[in-house]
Formats: structure tokens, C-alpha cells, sequence
């Protein structure tokens, strides 16, 4: 019928083949005229726009008046406000890995452990399924149970073969399931020596270097009825006492060689804390991967811990506008991209879709940063971990930090 009407009709005042426009035009000018594209979908916000809303097609209508309120709702009640909770109230101490976790989540850590909310809840795998093959979550567990075995036997016996420490930690993780079958594991396992001889071999040196190994350092520090308690092992020292803990790690923590900012602060904490007995370098090793986190004054390590304790805290009582990707990409100024970072790209998924709080508070970068408290907590969360990263000898990278708001009054 469309192409009948278009081919035999002409609509009043459109341009004719004599003026040159062809015989198509003027016939889809009518087409389109007569014709209503409905959305199929009662529901559809296209109903229920303002007629003097862009766009807006007037011929546009709909029965289904249940769903006006609903819409009248999304555009003209004010945005929500995130959730304020009274202070959390804490049974015992915490970890330096709840604060890792904080870091690296913030939103998710307020959902999961004030509200008991699993937002993003994923399979596991149960225990009497045998793997053919590894995701890259599962792959990242099982090298990273593999280099603490290593580690540990390396520092209880540093003569052992690297080659004798690898292969046994396999074969330990062989036995008890967790490996693909054979034949299925010989290409992770043949990935695997490649990818860790590097880092392994950088893990005997410096600790040739430093020969010292130190007992399991106690941490502990209280702020605000906040108490925290854990232990840091991996220290080391050479013979002028210059102290360094090491650290294998399985994550790549540079890309382009910039530090991968959001795996890095998981570390931060631990870094901290082991300033309390003396100003210490921490390396992180693993593959393709040597980073150094700078000593800090004894000091300057415990106020910048107390600042994290105390955003942990806060983090537990309000839903804070943090992300930590979006947090560094903002430090970077626009060479970090933070727009991107948040709100995603070509072929790049935005840090709002890593949950569901970001899309409903803060669905943009410009509501996320124009959230009053988002540039405060960077300064105080995050700029702290920029200033104090190197990478091996060559001084720091990832891009200069931009001055803090403070700074910039100044």
C-alpha cells in the first residue's frame, strides 16, 4: 500500500519531477505524511512527551494512561538524594583489606556492607565441577595462590630452585581440583612459568639484596572509635636497615606503561601500615610488572591512614560519590579522561555500569563531579597513592597529578 500511495500520488505543495527534485521524493513526502511509526511499547516515554518538547511527534498517542504518572515523575520530581544511614556502629577491628576494598569499591562496599545488598551477585563454581578451561577471574585466583605459595617457600628457604617452587605449587593445585584437566592445562601451565619467571627472578634479587628477612610486623591504630588490627609479612631489610617489603603479585599493574590505578590501591593501605616501624619501600612485583610505592615519614603514614579509616567510616554511613577508576582519570586533569572513564566510549564499558547506585544517583560525570564532596575525597582517598608511585628506577609515571583545590586557592 506504501508503495502504491508513492508511486500514484503526490503531496499538496511538494516538488514535482519537472522541478527536478525525481519521482521518489514528492511520493515519500506523502508516504510520510500519512504514515504513524508507534514505538510498540505502552510504556514508552515518546507518549508521554511535552508537545513543545525536539522531537515530539503531535500524531502520537496512547490509551494506556496508567503509565503517565510514572513519567511525569521521571521529569518533574528532583533528582533523589544518595542515602544517608546513621554512623556505623563496628563489633570488633577491621583489616587493611577492608580498606583496600573500599578503595577499590566504594559504592558497592556501602550496599554490600551496610545494606547486605548483592547488587552484582556472580556464579560460582561449584565444587564437584571440574574446569576445562579458566576465565579470567579464575585464571587471576589461581596464579595468585600460586605466587603466595612461592613467596613464602622463598623466604623460609631462599637456596630452593624457583623452577622447583613453581612446579610444586602447581602440582598442589593439580591435586586438589582447581587446574583444567589434562591435556587441557599444559598450555595455562606453560603461559604461566612465562609469564612469572620474569617477576620471580626479580623477587630473588632484591631479596639477595636485602638478606634480612624481618618477623611479621603487628599493625595497629585506632581513629574515631575505629580500631584496626592485622600483620604485614614480606618485610625485608638490607644490612644498612633500609627496610623493603616485597610483594608477588598476578595482576599486570601497568598498560602503556601508566600505572593501572585501580589494581594499585588495593595496596595502599598495606603500604601505610607498614611505615609504623620505620620508613619502608614496597615493590610490587608480578607480570610485566615492577612498581615501588615511595617510604613515607612515620607520621605522614599514619595521618594519611587515619584519613582512609575515617572515609571508610563515612563510606558505611552515606553513599559517597567515588569511583575509583573516574577518581584517578580526574587526578590525571584531561589527559586522564575521567568523562570517558565514567561514562564509557567506543568500545570502552563506563565505570557507571560497573553498578546499579552510579546509574541512579550519578548517571553522568557532571552529576557524579558536581557532587559537592567528590573532588574533597579524591584529595583525600586517592592523591596521596599518585604522589607516592615509581616504577622501578625510572621516577614516577602515569601522568603529573593536577594541584589539589587547595593548592590552586593558594
Amino acid at each position: 500500500m506504501r508503495d502504491h500511495l508513492a508511486a500514484g500520488w503526490r503531496l499538496v505543495g511538494s516538488r514535482n519531477p519537472v522541478d527536478g527534485a525525481g519521482e521518489g521524493h514528492s511520493g515519500q513526502a506523502l508516504v510520510a505524511a500519512l504514515t504513524t511509526e508507534h514505538p510498540l511499547q505502552p510504556f514508552s516515554r515518546r507518549y508521554f512527551q511535552p508537545l513543545a518538547e525536539a522531537g515530539r511527534d503531535p500524531r502520537l498517542f496512547t490509551f494506556a494512561s496508567e503509565w503517565q504518572a510514572m513519567h511525569r515523575r521521571l521529569t518533574e520530581q528532583p533528582a533523589e538524594p544518595p542515602p544517608r544511614l546513621a554512623p556505623a556502629t563496628f563489633e570488633g577491628p577491621i583489616r587493611l583489606n577492608l580498606l583496600g576494598d573500599f578503595l577499590r569499591y566504594p559504592v558497592k562496599t556501602f550496599y554490600r556492607q551496610r545494606l547486605s545488598l548483592y547488587l552484582d551477585a556472580e556464579v560460582e563454581q561449584r565444587d564437584d565441577e571440574e574446569p576445562f578451561d579458566l576465565d579470567g577471574l579464575g585464571s587471576w585466583g589461581l596464579r595468585s595462590a600460586i605466587l603466595s605459595s612461592i613467596q613464602q617457600r622463598l623466604v623460609a628457604e631462599p637456596t630452593v630452585a624457583t623452577e622447583d617452587c613453581l612446579q610444586a605449587a602447581i602440582a598442589r593445585l593439580a591435586r586438589a581440583g582447581q587446574l583444567p584437566m589434562r591435556p587441557f592445562d599444559a598450555a595455562w601451565v606453560a603461559r604461566l612459568g612465562e609469564e612469572l619467571s620474569l617477576p620471580l627472578a626479580r623477587f630473588r634479587a632484591l631479596a639477595a639484596e636485602h638478606p634480612l628477612w624481618l618477623p611479621v610486623q603487628p599493625v595497629q591504630l585506632e581513629t574515631d572509635g575505629l580500631r584496626l588490627e592485622d600483620s604485614l609479612a614480606g618485610l625485608c631489610a638490607d644490612t644498612a636497615g633500609n627496610r623493603l617489603r616485597l610483594t608477588l603479585q598476578p595482576s599486570r599493574l601497568l598498560q602503556d606503561d601508566k600505572p593501572k590505578w585501580y589494581h594499585l590501591v588495593r595496596h595502599w593501605p598495606a603500604h601505610l601500615a607498614a611505615q609504623q616501624a620505620g620508613p619502608t619501600t614496597t615493590c610490587l612485583l608480578g607480570p610485566e610488572t615492577e612498581i615501588m610505592l615511595s617510604p613515607l615519614s612515620i607520621e605522614e603514614a599514619e595521618t594519611e591512614l587515619c584519613n582512609l579509616m575515617s572515609g571508610y567510616r563515612r563510606g558505611l554511613s552515606e553513599l559517597l560519590p567515588l569511583a575509583c577508576k573516574t577518581a584517578f582519570a580526574s587526578l590525571m586533569g584531561e589527559q586522564g579522561r575521567p568523562v570517558t572513564a565514567y561514562e564509557g566510549g567506543f568500545n570502552q564499558k563506563g565505570e557507571c555500569m560497573e553498578h546499579a547506585g552510579y546509574r541512579r544517583f550519578w548517571p553522568s560525570y557532571a552529576a557524579l563531579s558536581g557532587d559537592t564532596r567528590f573532588h574533597a575525597l579524591v584529595d583525600q582517598l586517592y592523591r596521596p597513592l599518585v604522589e607516592r608511585v615509581r616504577h622501578g628506577t625510572s621516577g614516577r609515571v602515569g601522568g603529573e597529578p593536577q594541584m589539589s583545590r587547595d593548592e590552586q586557592k593558594k
